[in-house]
């Protein structure tokens, strides 16, 4: 009988229009406007070298040295070009060049307008003058300390302790469509509110049949949780495989680990909306109520402003360990950019104890409703 009432309830939920569109077409519309809008912003974002114009008045060895030393390689700070004073303003007038230095004796910028990369070369130039002046300083009080400045200035300091990061893909971006996938999975959350609303009898004349039908509550239920259960999962996968191969966002995460996941999502999703459609006792109370919490949850974790679940980890860490869609939108974040797996075993087991609680509490709330006469 549990197989007989899952077939059917699979075919129930396929041919539900408004199923398909939330589980996959809207994940999937709303991921193409994401890679449109995000798709190249990050490579457009890479640093390149600032390009600057020097005059040189007077010739400053030191200076040159430093500033040649700083611009080597394809990671330099600087892009120079050395020209002469009439042309220095052209380039900056036109656009083509951040900012004019003049090598005289007193080391000077000039700049069309503020921004990053004036604000970079006059920040060089100012680290510059005070070294200058400091060694300067120190030689005329003594001489002899040369040796022991140079030695000091080639020092690497570090105050911080590295840690390193996997081989992930850096993008900032991706982590909108790790919270998109989040979403998705959490609007199982509906398939859990329809799962109950059918199987009781004062909501719909389907669930007042099965009430009376000699299956056990329990069978019938755990066929139609796992029905769409089921379902939530593919639709899920689907617009993860729409969003990884047709539009190419790079998750960087295994494809049998970025399906556990989804797998735990969409049970999570399941079990709240489990638990929300045996509190209420309506189908005008149960949807409007998981609808709203699930994108408060989603809100929370970054889907509309991409540093808000580092704002709400400063303020409230606790709050990240017990929401859903940060749980699985960081599940993605850590198999990303960590080679230790710590921290995704820790979200899975947190977001799999919720599940088991959610639908624990779901069971005894439906398995204790009973009806005087149907």
């Amino acid at each position: 009988m549990f197989f007989h009432i899952l077939k059917y309830e699979l075919k129930v939920a396929f041919r539900t229009k408004a199923v398909i569109f939330w589980l996959f077409a809207f994940p999937a519309i709303l991921g193409t406007f994401f890679y449109i809008a995000f798709g190249n912003l990050y490579s457009e974002e890479q640093f390149e070298k600032i390009p600057v114009a020097l005059v040189q008045v007077t010739e400053d060895r030191n200076f040159e040295s430093t500033i040649d030393s700083v611009s080597e390689g394809e990671d330099g700070l600087f892009d120079i070009k050395r020209v002469g004073d009439r042309k220095a303003k052209k380039l900056l007038e036109d656009g083509k060049v951040a900012g004019i230095i003049y090598e005289d004796e007193e080391i000077s910028l000039t700049v069309k307008n503020e921004g990053i990369k004036p604000t970079v070369i006059r920040f060089f130039l100012d680290q510059y003058k005070i070294n200058s002046e400091m060694i300067a300083r120190q030689i005329r009080e003594n001489p002899l300390r040369i040796f022991t400045i140079s030695q000091d200035m080639r020092a690497e300091i570090e105050p911080l302790i590295n840690k390193e990061l996997g081989s992930g893909n850096q993008d900032p971006y991706v982590q909108y469509f790790y919270n998109l996938l989040a979403m998705s999975c959490l609007f199982g959350a509906l398939g859990g509110v329809a799962a109950v609303l059918r199987s009781q009898a004062n909501t719909s004349a389907l669930g007042a049949r099965r009430c009376v039908a000699p299956v056990s509550k329990f069978t019938s239920m755990t066929a139609s949780l796992a029905a769409q259960g089921a379902i939530s999962f593919v639709c899920n996968s689907a617009a993860m495989l729409y969003l990884r191969y047709v539009l190419g966002v790079d998750f960087n995460v295994p494809l049998g680990m970025t399906l556990l996941i989804l797998l735990a999502g969409s049970l999570n999703g399941l079990a709240v909306g489990y638990f929300v459609g045996a509190l209420c006792r309506s189908e005008s109370m149960s949807i409007p109520i998981v609808v709203g919490v699930m994108m408060f949850f989603c809100f929370m974790s970054g889907l509309m402003i991409g540093n808000m679940r580092a704002i709400v980890d400063l303020k409230a860490p606790w709050f990240n360990h017990v929401n859903p869609a940060a749980l699985i939108s960081d599940c993605f974040y850590a198999l990303n950019m960590y080679e230790n797996n710590a921290r995704f075993t820790s979200n899975i087991l947190i977001l799999t104890g919720m599940t088991m609680v959610f639908m624990s509490a779901g069971a005894l709330i439906t398995g204790r409703k009973k009806y005087a006469a149907l």
